[in-house]
């Protein structure tokens, strides 16, 4: 599954609409009328811009009252789990090394084993020369 803004339209899978799906826009006129007197005389005076919404980041719903629309969950959601993935994966991976490098060489090991095999005979009151 390819993920892109057009993907449910035909031959889609591009990034076309990219900058459409990723910013959120609000109504310019919206906020005027919600706060009266915060109107410029002349909003577009000193600017090249003539359109009449705000773009910002985020996934945030067109109309009022502006809250998280479905996207923005999802991507939370993915976010999310591609942690927990992230970590298990990072655990399975520290413990699997773990078992696969022994914690003692070989060779301290095996001297050990002698060691404790000497001990146990010299406490039977054996020598070699006995056995």
């Amino acid at each position: 599954m390819k993920y892109a803004p057009d993907r449910d339209s035909a031959g889609g899978g591009t990034l076309t609409g990219y900058v459409n799906n990723s910013l959120a826009h609000i109504d310019v006129a919206d906020i005027f009328l919600k706060e009266p007197g915060t109107q410029p005389e002349n909003p577009f005076e000193n600017l090249n811009y003539t359109k009449p919404y705000c773009r910002y980041a985020g996934y945030y719903d067109m109309t009022a009252p502006y809250k998280q629309n479905k996207q923005y969950w999802h991507t939370i959601a993915a976010r999310l789990a591609f942690v927990f993935v992230f970590q298990f994966s990072v655990y399975l991976i520290t413990n699997f090394i773990s078992w696969c490098v022994p914690d003692v060489p070989k060779d301290l090991e095996l001297k050990a084993k002698r060691e404790k095999h000497l001990t146990k005979l010299a406490f039977k009151g054996k020598t070699w020369s006995q056995q």
